[in-house]
């Protein structure tokens, strides 16, 4: 469908009929000429069609909407918020809402709020920032926004309506026993809240079918994958990825193994991501590592340390290529 979008008369009529469209016009030239289409690339395209025309078209009749809406904001490009606003009637019409915190898609940074209302022209706009959190508790809350910034001063916190128990961080030394331990973690979440709406986080889709593989050879029973091709949001216990979760609310998460290696303390989309993870918890967020605990988690949480445990070895539950994990180590496209 967009192969055939791209080849239309009225995109290729709309590339030569700007004139000096420079850049834009080129790159989109050589989409069109090398076949390489990008869903990507069309809001450059709408864009060019707004010039053209000063509308969008719905059969005969320019189309405008009344009032718009825009959330997650922040994993768009200044080009698809452009192409986007092209649909109001009146620019003024219109609420932009988002999270910096929650950026995890790359190659798409504006910088401020500010400076993003400036390059779509609305530069004259004030940026509201809400000062009471809803969804987590106030332990949860105040460990994200320590990943967020950890010079952050107390009294900087949102204000939080409810409370809740401390976050943990089970350490553990093998791959074997984080997966024990994920398991005492689902059995006594199953026993304590069987009907909750809880999720078990990695990091990429690969890392999250490994462990629910894992989990089910370890005797896990009563949960479910999800990823790109099926998701499903209802009381149970789902095992996915930080892709799968963002904008999503689970009663109950576990995240597993957050490394050093897998969450970099100086790498902001790191450090995103790990916060997307952490905000998805409403009640209860607890954290199993078998490597060394990434440095963006805050050393005030409760720590349980296991690695001294010494366990039954005589029949290994996983190989050592299941024991691992350096090779999920390395972003996969998805997170592009």
């Amino acid at each position: 469908m967009l192969k055939d979008f791209y080849k239309s008369e009225r995109i290729e009529n709309a590339l030569r009929r700007i004139p000096g469209s420079g850049q834009i016009r080129s790159y989109l030239d050589r989409q069109c000429q090398k076949g390489n289409y990008d869903v990507y690339d069309l809001a450059l395209v709408l864009n060019i069609l707004y010039k053209r025309d000063g509308y969008y078209r719905s059969a005969k009749y320019p189309a405008f909407l009344d009032y718009l809406v825009i959330d997650e904001a922040q994993d768009f490009t200044v080009a698809e918020l452009e192409a986007i606003l092209n649909a109001l009637e009146d620019k003024t019409q219109l609420t932009l809402a988002g999270d910096l915190g929650q950026k995890i898609l790359e190659n798409r940074d504006f910088g401020t709020w500010e400076d993003l209302l400036g390059e779509i022209g609305m530069g004259h706009v004030d940026v509201l920032n809400l000062q009471v959190a809803y969804r987590s508790t106030y332990q949860i809350y105040e460990m994200a926004e320590y990943v967020r910034d950890p010079h952050l001063n107390e009294d900087d916190l949102k204000l939080t309506p409810k409370f809740g128990p401390e976050p943990t961080l089970t350490k553990c030394s093998t791959y074997v026993d984080a997966t024990r331990e994920t398991v005492k973690w689902l059995d006594d979440l199953k026993r304590v809240n069987p009907h909750s709406v809880s999720a078990i986080i990695c990091k990429s889709a690969s890392l999250a079918r490994h462990v629910y593989d894992s989990l089910l050879k370890a005797g896990a029973r009563g949960i479910r994958l999800g990823d790109a091709g099926h998701f499903e949001f209802s009381p149970g216990i789902t095992v996915t990825d930080i892709k799968q979760v963002k904008g999503l609310e689970f009663h109950n998460v576990l995240l597993f193994n957050p490394s050093a290696d897998q969450y970099r303390k100086e790498n902001v989309y790191d450090r995103n991501l790990l916060y997307v993870a952490v905000t998805r918890a409403a009640f209860k967020f607890d954290i199993v590592c078998c490597e060394e605990p990434s440095p963006l988690i805050p050393d005030f949480i409760q720590t349980i340390d296991l690695t001294q445990d010494i366990l039954d070895e005589d029949k290994p539950l996983f190989s050592d290529r299941d024991q691992d994990l350096s090779r999920f180590d390395k972003d996969e496209e998805e997170f592009d």
